[in-house]
C-alpha cells in the first residue's frame, strides 16, 4: 500500500508526538488525511483545543441519540473549520438497541422510511449536517443489513432533532408532530388505551443510570475528592472541639451544592423538568446547613455522641462505603456508581448521622 487514506491518533494517547509523526507522513504523501479520536466526554475540551490549533482533517467522538454533548461545541467547530466528523458508538456498544428493542417502533417512524430501530437511531446521527459518517460496529450480516437502512429514504429535520423533540425515545411520538416543517406533521398518538403505566415513564432506568456515569466522568477527579471529604467528616466528628461544627456544616453544604448544580440542574433536568425544582431544594438545604454550622446549631458534643452510636456509624459507613457498591449491583456499569457528594441519595445519610 503506497498511501493510507486516513490515520488517526486513538483516544488522544501521546497525541502531540503522534500528530507530528502523522503530519510528517502526510507531507511525504504516505497519508491522505490525519485525524484524532476520543470516546470520553470529559476530554472534549482538549479535543476542541486540538481542532483549533492543528490542521486536523478528521475527528471521531461518541455521538448517539442519548450522548449528545458533541452538539454543543465539537460539531459546530467541525463545520466551521471544515473538519470531517465520525460518529462513534451510535448504539452505545449495543446497549441502546437492547434498551429500545422491547418497544415497538413508533408509527411515525414510517415518515422517515424506517422499518427497524437500527436505521431509526442511525438516521438521527447521520442527519446532522456536520456528521460525515457513523461507524456502528457489527459482526453479523443481518445487523449490517439493518444499518444500511439508514442510507436510503428521508431523514429527520432540525425540528425532530431538538433535545425536547420526538427523537426522545421510546416515547409517544414526535412533539413537533403539528409543526409545519416537521416530517412527522399530522401524526398523533391516539392509542392511549393500549399503553400501561410503565409505557408512560419519561425514560427507562438505563437512561437514569447513564446520568450518573456521565456525571462521574465529567467531574473526574472530583469523585476522589468527595470521598476524602467524607472521611474528613468522620475525623472531625470524633474530635472534641465545638468550633468544628461550622466546618462540618460547610462540608455537608458543599455536597448538597454539587448535587444540586451538577447532577440535578446540569444532567437530570435534561430528561425531567421537575429536576430544576429538585436542584433549588437541594441548594436551599445547602444554605441552611451552612448557616446552621456557622451559628453553632450543630452541637458538637451531641454530634460526637450521635456519631458514636451504632445508628450514626452505620448511616455514615453506608453512605460513603456501601451505597456506591450497592448502587451498581443490578448489572450497572462501574462508572455509574452513586458516590457521596455527587449523587442525590448518599448525602442525606451523613446529615442524619451528624444531627
Amino acid at each position: 500500500m503506497d498511501r493510507f487514506d486516513l490515520l488517526q491518533v486513538h483516544n488522544m494517547l501521546a497525541w502531540e508526538e503522534h500528530l507530528e509523526t502523522l503530519f510528517e507522513m502526510k507531507e511525504r504523501g504516505a497519508v491522505r488525511y490525519v485525524g484524532i479520536t476520543t470516546s470520553h466526554g470529559r476530554r472534549h475540551s482538549l479535543l476542541e483545543r486540538i481542532m483549533r490549533a492543528w490542521p486536523i482533517d478528521f475527528v471521531q467522538a461518541s455521538y448517539n441519540i442519548l450522548d449528545r454533548e458533541v452538539e454543543q461545541r465539537i460539531l459546530p467547530l467541525a463545520a466551521e473549520r471544515n473538519i470531517a466528523f465520525i460518529a462513534n458508538r451510535p448504539y452505545q456498544r449495543g446497549a441502546l438497541i437492547d434498551q429500545v428493542k422491547r418497544y415497538p417502533l413508533p408509527k411515525w417512524a414510517g415518515s422517515l422510511d424506517c422499518t427497524d430501530w437500527a436505521s431509526f437511531l442511525l438516521k438521527f446521527i447521520v442527519s446532522h449536517s456536520a456528521v460525515t459518517c457513523a461507524i456502528p460496529a457489527t459482526s453479523r450480516v443481518d445487523h449490517m443489513t439493518e444499518n444500511m437502512g439508514a442510507l436510503v429514504g428521508r431523514l429527520p429535520d432540525a425540528g425532530c432533532r431538538m433535545p425536547d423533540a420526538g427523537c426522545r425515545m421510546p416515547d409517544a411520538g414526535c412533539r413537533h408532530a403539528q409543526s409545519y416543517d416537521c416530517p412527522c406533521r399530522g401524526i398523533a398518538m391516539t392509542e392511549w388505551a393500549s399503553y400501561s403505566l410503565h409505557d408512560l415513564l419519561l425514560f427507562s432506568p438505563g437512561v437514569y443510570f447513564r446520568l450518573y456515569e456521565l456525571n462521574n466522568a465529567a467531574l473526574w477527579p472530583l469523585p476522589v475528592a468527595m470521598i476524602l471529604i467524607a472521611l474528613a467528616l468522620i475525623a472531625l466528628a470524633v474530635r472534641k472541639d465545638a468550633r468544628l461544627g461550622g466546618v462540618i456544616g460547610t462540608l455537608l453544604a458543599l455536597s448538597w451544592v454539587i448535587v444540586a448544580w451538577w447532577f440535578f440542574y446540569q444532567r437530570y433536568a435534561q430528561i425531567n423538568m421537575a429536576a430544576t425544582w429538585f436542584s433549588i431544594g437541594f441548594a436551599m438545604q445547602a444554605l441552611m446547613l451552612f448557616v446552621a454550622g456557622i451559628a453553632g446549631s450543630l452541637d458538637h458534643d451531641r454530634t460526637t455522641r450521635r456519631f458514636t452510636t451504632n445508628l450514626g456509624a452505620l448511616l455514615l459507613t453506608y453512605a460513603v462505603m456501601v451505597h456506591p457498591l450497592v448502587s451498581i449491583l443490578p448489572d450497572r456499569p462501574l462508572g455509574s456508581m452513586e458516590l457521596f457528594g455527587l449523587a442525590p441519595d448518599p448525602p442525606p445519610l451523613p446529615r442524619w448521622a451528624f444531627c
